[in-house]
């Protein structure tokens, strides 16, 4: 069995293709809320992977949050 070596995307790339600032694909790796990375010495990269399953961690189907929102006020 081989095991294949996924595509690493540079931060710029993943922020393209999230559609992202570069600054904010940053801010978000270091409070935890962007997609997971690989860190290779001193480089980050995102996998082909990674960053599909962020996408489709933010499928939403309502705005439920922000009813929810207006009921408490």
């Amino acid at each position: 069995m081989q095991n294949s070596i996924p595509h690493l995307y540079t931060e710029q790339d993943a922020a393209n293709i999230l559609g992202l600032a570069p600054a904010t694909l940053r801010n978000m790796r270091a409070n935890g809320r962007g997609p997971s990375f690989v860190k290779i010495g001193g480089l980050v990269r995102y996998r082909d992977a990674d960053l599909v399953e962020w996408i489709e961690s933010r499928v939403r189907h309502t705005t439920d949050g922000n009813r929810r929102h207006a009921q408490t006020m």
